[in-house]
């Protein structure tokens, strides 16, 4: 693993291992694996090596192990269970009279089982009968018949936290991950004293954080990306991940000791992809168990992908991943082409989005998977050059053992121009579409399509149809913002966007605990009352818009509706002048008595409302209609009687939490750029 030689630390957890496992191995196998467990296992781990150099590694420190056991001894053969079956297995009794219980693991090495029921919720697949999954599995049962924490290190897409993950749901513990950056510090994750929202001013309680609190239940807990953490977290978690296993909280002057069955993992990918990534002190790295993860082969990948998409078929899911690991290979190994961007990984995930896009778009037998070549693949590279390149790759592979002539594949591609389709409640990019939300469709100038942006486009959309994360990538002034905002408005949906920078924290996204201010109210209840116009309105005007019937009833229904939604309309722009800040108050603004104009203007608007609600009330039918108005004006009327407390003077110094753009987005549904 790169260490200039053994620790006390290693030996002490290498007779640790014997001790514990010596009386179900025998002495021999023990000493074997609590070398395997602190020397072998590590091979990998900060230094750069390849797959075969690692395995010939291995083979010559299994040779030296067994030639430093006594003549004629030889470790019990081991193997990882039947057909690499994840095996429960019945603990026998000890001698102080225990109950037996139910472990869980690869013979021989298990893990006590957890309270926690297996649910379909929290289930999670994983196929642990892949030959290197299998193996890397085992080393991280192996790893954990010790108390101390274990660090998994391996190129992205081998399944390190979703190895823990369904290891912790199997086991029947609770599995919290912890996501790390240079932006996180101890607060983050132990706690802090915050304010008692809505309680009387300088009310604080603390409040645990997520590693606190899963130390305390004796929870299992993921540190994902350690390598990106910066120094004061490390140290401040020594104390945890040592002997003591206690942390010591200074805010409360007490030290809280871990639970029993409290376990935890780090997650790291290698130092030399860079991204921020600093190697971790060698006296922090000494408190885990380290574990590199072998990355997957093609068997492997086919092992896994079979198990979650066997109806694509076996000889298609071979080629599929054939081609991911020919680009990966091309792009990535040999630089041939995708030099502006690298580095590049192409992985398991990108097979696993292919496999989702095709069951969700196609129909078996039928599959096509060059349909998504581009949108999946190709829309990755920076040049038009590397796009031919990629394609002309991929459709090979696709192509190969069946005789064909793949001749122009990537020029083809390049030239294919995705149609453009817009109606009232669909719009279709190529192959990808979403339903549009007629609220807010924008005005027709906003909606020029240019065409070169109709590839990117049909890629975006896929994103949002199968709810991915997109990145949108480009030079300056290339269209990356106005791509978004296209997209954006041909769907209807609500864009917040929110500018980052190396100093942007997490609060600035997420919210905060702030003071309690009318404007903030008031703001809050304008909105709530802009969108129950926008939808007062819609419904008002679309009333019996199927019907060709004009007979007088329905008339006189349709003419009052266009009246209502008038009034409705003009209410609401009564409303500008505040929204802008422009309610001429000049003098007064900030007096009671302007508070409360304001806020009678609002109550206004909601009178008219509720007219509105009234008339779209139907007998029988409107029980969702009367629940979604309940909850959609009793809140903005407590948001009045707030701003009304507070500024009469009742409330001094409360403080709120106010959501950041991301989680408000979140809960309203909203797109995020």
């Amino acid at each position: 693993g790169g260490s200039s030689g053994p620790s006390l630390r290693d030996l002490l957890a290498w007779c640790a291992f014997i001790d514990t496992t010596g009386p179900k191995l025998g002495v021999a196998a023990a000493f074997v694996h609590g070398a395997c467990l602190v020397f072998v296992d590590a091979i990998g781990l900060h230094v750069a090596s390849a797959r075969t150099e690692r395995a010939a590694r291995r083979r010559r420190c299994l040779k030296q192990l067994r030639s430093l056991l006594p003549g004629g001894v030889e470790p019990k053969p081991v193997h990882a269970g039947a057909e690499g079956v994840p095996i429960f297995d019945d603990a026998t009794a000890s001698a102080g009279g225990a109950q037996p219980g139910r472990r869980y693991g690869l013979h021989p090495f298990y893990v006590p089982m957890g309270k926690r029921q297996r649910t379909p919720q929290n289930e999670q697949p994983f196929a642990l009968g892949a030959p290197t999954t299998r193996a890397n599995a085992y080393r991280v049962l192996r790893a954990m018949q010790l108390r101390k924490p274990v660090l998994l290190e391996g190129s992205p897409g081998v399944g390190k936290t979703s190895l823990v993950q369904a290891l912790g749901t199997a086991c029947g513990h609770r599995v919290v991950r912890i996501n790390l950056s240079e932006q996180t510090d101890l607060m983050d994750l132990l706690g802090s004293a915050l304010p008692v929202e809505g309680a009387a001013a300088g009310t604080y309680a603390w409040h645990d954080g997520p590693f606190l609190a899963a130390m305390r239940a004796g929870d299992w807990v993921i540190l994902d990306e350690l390598n990106l953490a910066p120094q004061p977290v490390l140290e401040g978690l020594n104390a945890c991940l040592d002997h003591r296993a206690t942390v010591f909280i200074p805010e409360l002057g007490a030290s809280f000791a871990c639970a029993p069955s409290f376990r935890v993992f780090g997650c790291q990918n290698p130092l030399q992809q860079g991204g921020g990534r600093k190697g971790l002190p060698k006296s922090f790295l000494n408190r885990f168990t380290q574990v590199w993860m072998e990355e997957l082969d093609e068997d492997d990948m086919l092992t896994i992908v079979r198990a979650q998409f066997g109806q694509i078929g076996k000889v298609l899911l071979a080629r599929m991943i054939g081609a991911i690991r020919a680009v990966a290979r091309e792009a990535g190994a040999r630089r041939s082409f995708g030099a502006r961007g690298a580095p590049w990984d192409f992985n398991l995930r990108d097979v696993f989005r292919w496999c989702e896009l095709m069951i969700a778009e196609q129909e078996p037998p039928t599959w096509q998977p060059a349909q998504f070549v581009d949108v999946l693949l190709a829309q990755r590279m920076r040049t038009e050059a590397d796009r031919d390149a990629l394609a002309a790759l991929v459709h090979a592979e696709l192509a190969a053992g069946d005789g064909e002539m793949i001749e122009q594949a990537a020029p083809y591609l390049a030239s294919l121009q995705p149609e453009v389709h817009v109606t009232r409640r669909h719009v279709q990019v190529g192959h990808a579409w979403f339903e549009r939300s007629i609220r807010r469709m924008p005005a027709p100038e906003h909606l020029e399509i240019l065409p070169s942006q109709l590839r990117p486009l049909q890629a975006l959309m896929t994103c949002v149809r199968m709810r991915w994360m997109a990145v949108v990538s480009g030079g300056a002034s290339s269209g990356k913002s106005s791509l978004v905002r296209l997209a954006s408005r041909l769907a209807g949906r609500a864009l917040t966007e929110v500018a980052l920078s190396a100093a942007t924290d997490t609060t600035e996204l997420l919210g905060c605990f702030e003071q309690s201010e009318p404007s903030r109210l008031l703001h809050a209840a304008l909105r709530a009352v802009g969108e129950m116009s926008a939808d007062a309105s819609l419904s008002l005007l679309t009333i019996g818009q199927r019907h060709r019937e004009a007979d007088e009833a329905f008339a006189r229904r349709r003419t009052e509706a266009v009246q209502l939604a008038t009034e409705v309309q003009r209410a609401d722009d009564a409303l500008g002048e505040i929204r802008d800040g422009t309610d001429g108050t000049d003098g007064g603004a900030e007096s009671a008595e302007a508070w409360a104009a304001r806020a009678s203007r609002v109550e206004a608007a909601l009178q008219t409302l509720e007219r509105a609600h009234k008339a779209l009330l139907i007998p029988g039918q409107s029980a969702a209609l009367e629940v979604r108005w309940a909850a959609q004006v009793a809140p903005t009327r407590r948001l009045l009687a707030e701003m009304g407390e507070l500024v009469s003077g009742g409330v001094r110094g409360r403080f709120v939490w106010v959501d950041g753009p991301l989680v408000d987005a979140m809960t309203r549904g909203e797109w995020v750029v």
